[in-house]
């Protein structure tokens, strides 16, 4: 009698259970949404997640509590940075940076991950793509009114780059059409990455912010 405790060996042409790798990428949210944002005065309108803090690799995606508080203060007190150059590190999606243009003379955000810096588009560029885009949705979706799909629906489905560049570097308030907003990758301690921020700014900055930021390391 077999010892039916005893573990079976496969047989030979047996083949093993296939081996799925799935790219990090494939569990990235990007269910954007528009979302208002008010500090003191300052109203902002900002394209982001609202998910939570265990989904993968989204510190870039969300605004943090830290953000707020930061804005908050400097709503409170714009002098702090009235007129300055400010750099900032782990921008994000861009929150305190774009509220900062409104005030500063010049602000560069920052960040490492590839998901928020990838793409430079203007304004108009955006706002160009969004009618050829939503007819190919439109299409794709075999809807037969226009009228059914909204802009919001839109800018779901649209590159997620594009959304996040737009917020980084297009956002900027009108009424300080002066403060020059730009967006540079930075990975903290990349020798390159440095060299060529300050190639770009050789002025350097009078103000360094930073919220809710921290270094992630992958092994």
């Amino acid at each position: 009698m077999a010892d039916s405790g005893s573990l079976r060996k496969p047989e030979e042409n047996e083949e093993e259970d296939d081996i799925i790798c799935l790219d990090p990428s494939f569990f990235v949210d990007r269910s954007y949404e528009m979302t208002t944002f008010t500090f003191g005065s300052h109203e902002l309108r900002l394209l982001c997640l609202r998910a939570a803090s265990t989904d993968y690799d989204l510190t870039g995606q969300l605004v943090w509590p830290g953000a707020v508080l930061m804005n908050n203060y400097l709503s409170e007190h714009p002098e702090t940075v009235n007129e300055c150059s400010v750099i900032e590190l782990g921008s994000g999606i861009g929150i305190t940076g774009i509220l900062c243009s409104r005030f500063c003379k010049k602000v560069v955000l920052t960040d490492h991950n590839d998901e928020v810096l990838e793409a430079r588009f203007k304004l108009s560029e955006i706002h160009s793509l969004i009618p050829q885009f939503q007819r190919e949705v439109i299409e794709q979706m075999s809807l037969r009114s226009r009228d059914s799909v909204s802009v919001a629906s839109v800018w779901q489905q649209l590159p997620h780059t594009h959304i996040i560049k737009k917020n980084i570097e297009l956002q900027s308030c009108p009424e300080n059409a002066q403060a020059a907003l730009t967006a540079e990758k930075l990975e903290w301690g990349n020798s390159d990455h440095i060299s060529s921020i300050i190639e770009k700014h050789p002025g350097g900055f009078d103000v360094v912010l930073g919220a809710d930021i921290y270094i992630l390391k992958f092994f």
